[in-house]
């Protein structure tokens, strides 16, 4: 599975259990000597900004936020990435998570909101 099909089924399932989802697209960009990358165009202190931002009213009122940073096999969190998922994940009401295709049960549970 890519990166790309993993985001996707994430966002689906997420948006179908009424979390609303903010993803931030990378950018095709080529440079004047032809070769092409990918980026996520930041500014400031975006630089590893996770994946997904998830928001969901629970039924007793509680407001929940999803830091997810979705990783295929071998992904590898980059420090910047390290760094926002440990700042978000001291902010109240905000769980952080580092999700791969492996972990589905649990992926499942958490978007169910049953084990928040």
């Amino acid at each position: 599975m890519t990166e790309a099909e993993f985001t996707k089924t994430v966002v689906d399932m997420a948006r179908a259990l009424g979390w609303k989802v903010a993803k931030f697209n990378t950018a095709r960009i080529q440079r004047q000597d032809g070769r092409v990358y990918y980026a996520t165009p930041t500014g400031a202190d975006g630089a590893g900004w996770p994946d997904l931002v998830c928001v969901k009213v629970l039924s007793d009122g509680k407001t929940v936020v999803l830091a997810v940073e979705l990783k295929v096999k071998g992904g590898k969190l980059s420090p910047s990435q390290k760094e926002w998922l440990e700042l978000l994940s001291g902010v109240t009401g905000v769980v952080s998570f580092v999700w791969q295709p492996d972990n589905w049960n649990d992926i499942e549970i958490v978007l169910k909101a049953r084990g928040i």
